[in-house]
């Protein structure tokens, strides 16, 4: 029987992490004046951020994010992708009531999560117009990231919002995305993206979250706080769901496995859930 009052038994504050820029300042590689191949951009882009070690035996399900990459050479991503339906079950379109119309309701979407991120594939290539909206979006990257540093989650919310409507295709994107809304406290909105982002890439890993707080202690407040929510309402299937992504980030894969039989119980037909514990338990048995 699985202990729905699980806590990570983690102390994140003592962890020990190199205190770097794991995004390479947005240096990124552009041709000035052509186009150049996705694969290159995201190769250049991401090179700094390392997917949690906890993730090694899962492979995303709808899209081949790390297309180029030798480790998920052979899955099932490329010619499996039909069998495979998406259904994000955290997604939930938010609307607002307009003051001037009352009776109309305005979409207060920033990307649709219904739909998968749509990562581009190898051999796509960007345009010159491309090239100035990813330069546009990795300074509101940026941005984000600087005033999440700060404690200033709002605005760093509004900045990885601009971004992420720069450059949707973009998992990075979304994952900073989903970090911010997590501590905000708006854990619905936050395992949305975050599913979505699982859908088609791995997690962080802590080194990489860790150097996004001034301080990790902010960290572990809120990951209690995620805690106390989960144990708050029994259908609080998005907050065991985001202590399952965070349990993996720390490398806490027991605390991860059961948060996440705790989403299957809930939602048994969700295919993504019953993949990372696939995944968790094939790591498990390695030891």
């Amino acid at each position: 029987m699985i202990n729905q009052n699980t806590v990570i038994n983690r102390n994140v504050v003592n962890r020990s992490y190199v205190n770097q820029n794991n995004y390479g300042g947005g240096q990124v590689r552009y041709s000035q004046g052509r186009s150049q191949p996705w694969d290159r951009y995201y190769s250049d882009l991401h090179h700094h951020w390392q997917p949690t070690s906890s993730w090694n035996n899962y492979q995303p399900m709808y899209a081949n994010y790390y297309a180029n990459s030798s480790a998920y050479a052979g899955n099932w991503l490329g010619s499996g992708v039909s069998r495979y339906s998406y259904i994000n079950p955290f997604y939930a379109a938010q609307t607002v009531v307009n003051a001037a119309q009352p009776t109309t309701n305005v979409a207060m979407q920033v990307y649709d999560y219904s739909q998968p991120i749509r990562v581009p594939q190898a051999e796509a290539r960007e345009t010159d117009q491309d090239l100035v909206r990813s330069e546009q979006a990795i300074r509101r990257f940026d941005d984000a990231r600087e005033l999440f540093r700060r404690g200033e989650y709002g605005r760093a919310n509004d900045a990885i919002d601009e971004a992420v409507k720069l450059l949707p295709s973009d998992p990075t994107m979304h994952q900073l995305r989903g970090l911010i809304l997590f501590a905000r406290q708006r854990y619905s909105e936050a395992a949305a993206a975050i599913y979505s982002v699982l859908a088609v890439s791995t997690g962080w890993d802590w080194e990489t979250v860790s150097n996004l707080y001034e301080d990790p202690q902010r960290y572990e407040e809120q990951l209690r706080e995620l805690e106390k929510a989960a144990t708050a309402r029994a259908d609080a299937t998005d907050a065991h769901f985001l202590l399952a992504y965070h349990a993996t980030i720390l490398g806490d894969l027991p605390t991860a496995q059961s948060e996440l039989e705790l989403v299957r119980a809930a939602k048994p037909n969700d295919q993504l859930t019953e993949a990372l514990l696939t995944s968790i338990q094939q790591q498990a048995q390695q030891g």
